[in-house]
This record gives C-alpha cells, structure tokens and sequence, in this order.
C-alpha cells in the first residue's frame, strides 16, 4: 500500500506507481532529442514531479521508445518558494557542481562555474568512455546531452533567470526541462523568456481510466468499484486521488459520507450562481488564495473589490474559510480556501442551538 503523497522518485519501486502520462514523456524526449529546452505545465498537484523522475529513470535506460541515441546525465533541482533568480541559479550550481555557491557571486560568476563544469565533465566522460573501450577510443556517434531540471519554478525567479539571463544560460551548453504551476505559467513566459522555451508540455488531469488504475495501484488491492467512486467524486488530479484513497482506507465507514458531501457542497457552489461557480474552480486547482492575487484576478477577468465581494458571499455560506498569513513587513494577507466537504455539511446540517 502506497498512500503517502510524496512525489514519486527516480527508481524501480516508484516506477511501478507511476500511471499514465506516457504522452506527456514522450513529448519532452521530443524536445530534448531535438536539442529544445522544455517547460512543462500543470496545475498543483497533476504530478509534474513525478513525471519528471519517471524522465531521469528512462534517461538511465537502454535507447529505447521515445528517447533517441544520446546520452542525458540529468541533475534534478528542486526549488520550490524561491522567488529570486540569482538564488535558483544558486541552488542549481549547488546541485550540478556539487560545490557551495557564495553568497558574493553574481549570476555571471554563477553562469560561469556552470559552463566550466559541463566542459570538464563532458572530457571527463569522454576520456572514461577511451579508456573502458578495446581500442582506447571514445565509442562513435555517441553524444552527450546534459540536462538540468529545474522543478517548480516559479514565475518571478523563473522569468529573471531564463528571460533576464536568457542568452547567457543558452551559453552554458545545458539543455533544461523546467516545471512551473499553470497560474505561473504566464509570468513566466512574459518576453524574453518565452523564446527560451520552444517546446512546452502540459500535464492535465488524468483520464478516468487512469484514475481508477491510480487507485488501485495504491492500495495494492482490488477495490475497482470504490476507486471509480473516488474518481468520479474529487476529479482526476493525482494529488487529490491519493488523499481520498488515504481518507478511505483510514475510515472506510465515512466513505459514503465524504462522497454524498462533495456533492451537496458542489450544489451549493452552483446554486450561488456562476461567479461563485467560477471562484470555486480556480480554488480548487491553486489551493489558498487572495483576493489581491494579480494571477488569479487575471484568470477570472475580475478587479479586487469583485473578488472581495464573491468571496464574502462564499464566505457567508461557510463555503470558504479563512487566515491570516504573514510573508514578511507589512500587513498579513488573508486568505481563502474551500471549506472541506465534510467540514461544511456538518456545519450546515447543525442544529442552531449547537453552535450557540
């Protein structure tokens, strides 16, 4: 049984958890064979991690499927919460070289050890490859490739490296593969870094079929008929799947409880009209948001006091809840998220003299 819901990693354990999205590999081996650096999208939570741990596992593989004659050695870099370029170029250098970056160097200093490792490793390589040979060559035809992955990007360091610093990361020799949330995806690719990336692959939710093998792989039981009640009740987003498998196997009596829920809650989105409707959607797929979030608003079409006064409406009905969270000077933002399904029908369904 396989419920956590950490991403999946690089190995043969992980690979036998690892469902669909064989389209979506594919296409970024197109990309990298054709020399292209990649950008890969997707909401939180479809499983961009994953996907590209399955690509450092097949990079290690024999030439077969879609991968072509080359060598990837691939270095993952995760970097999540970082907001400032020269600090991811930081952690990547870090992560590729081995060495500590100074605090002192600039992104050109930076830039600079990057190119310098990647000529020294490829002579390093090729010299092994001589000297392991019969002949003391390096083998013919044979190419080198090295990828860096970033992972989870998001828009503002991802547009000062890659758009700022463009052409001199092109200089390194690297090709990239770079992950970043589909509400970053705009920001990322404002000019000049949007030439960077010539190809781009989107990770949508799973298909039904996929979910329900999702499912099943994870509980390492057959249990066909509950996995396509799950699927059909949280959507298809990996993420949200394995937290209702987890939900499920811990108390399987709430089963029929969390499904009838999500169900009632949804109605109530939709009863308040398409705005809330709307609202709801984009939470569900960003998680806790504001209602000064430039994203967001951007992807609604909406101004501020607009979403201030939707989100009062959802508020009103116990559809959301909210916090205070504090990111450094200045005042908190509050924030909202959607009021888990059970949490609402046990609030809405209480008797008024319970709650007084």
């Amino acid at each position: 049984m396989k419920i956590s819901a950490r991403p999946l990693l690089d190995n043969s354990v992980d690979a036998e958890l690892f469902v669909g999205r064989r389209d979506e590999l594919a296409a970024i081996w197109d990309g990298l064979n054709a020399e292209l650096n990649v950008l890969v999208t997707g909401d939180r939570g479809t499983g961009r991690t994953s996907l590209l741990r399955q690509l450092q596992l097949d990079s290690r593989e024999p030439f077969t499927g879609a991968r072509r004659e080359g060598d990837f050695p691939m270095s993952f870099v995760r970097v999540e919460g970082i907001s400032d370029g020269r600090d991811v170029l930081a952690r990547v250098v870090e992560q590729v070289t081995g060495e500590p970056a100074v605090d002192s160097d600039g992104p050109d200093v930076l830039l600079r050890r990057l190119s310098d490792f990647r000529l020294q490793f490829i002579d390093a390589t090729l010299r092994r490859w001589a000297a392991e040979s019969d002949d003391g060559t390096a083998p013919l035809g044979t190419r080198l490739y090295p990828v860096i992955i970033v992972d989870d990007v998001t828009a503002s360091a991802g547009h000062a490296l890659f758009g700022r610093y463009r052409d001199e990361v092109w200089a390194t020799g690297y090709l990239w593969a770079v992950s970043v949330r589909e509400s970053d995806r705009q920001g990322l690719l404002t000019p000049p870094a949007d030439a960077f990336f010539e190809k781009i692959v989107d990770v949508p939710p799973l298909s039904r079929t996929e979910s329900i093998k999702l499912i099943t792989r994870r509980a390492g039981i057959d249990m066909e008929p509950q996995a396509s009640t799950l699927a059909d009740a949280v959507g298809r987003n990996p993420r949200d799947l394995v937290s209702a498998l987890r939900g499920f196997l811990q108390d399987p009596g709430s089963y029929e409880d969390n499904y009838l829920a999500l169900a009632d809650r949804d109605n109530a989105l939709w009863a308040l009209g398409r705005p809330a409707s709307m609202l709801a959607a984009e939470m569900k797929v960003r998680g806790p948001v504001s209602a000064s979030d430039e994203d967001l608003l951007a992807a609604l079409g909406w101004t501020r006091p607009r979403a201030v006064q939707v989100f009062k409406q959802l508020y009103e009905k116990g559809l959301v809840r909210s916090s205070e969270v504090s990111s450094g000077p200045g005042r908190p933002r509050r924030v909202y998220e959607l009021t888990p399904p059970a949490e609402w029908l046990r609030t809405e369904h209480a008797d008024p003299e319970d709650q007084k």
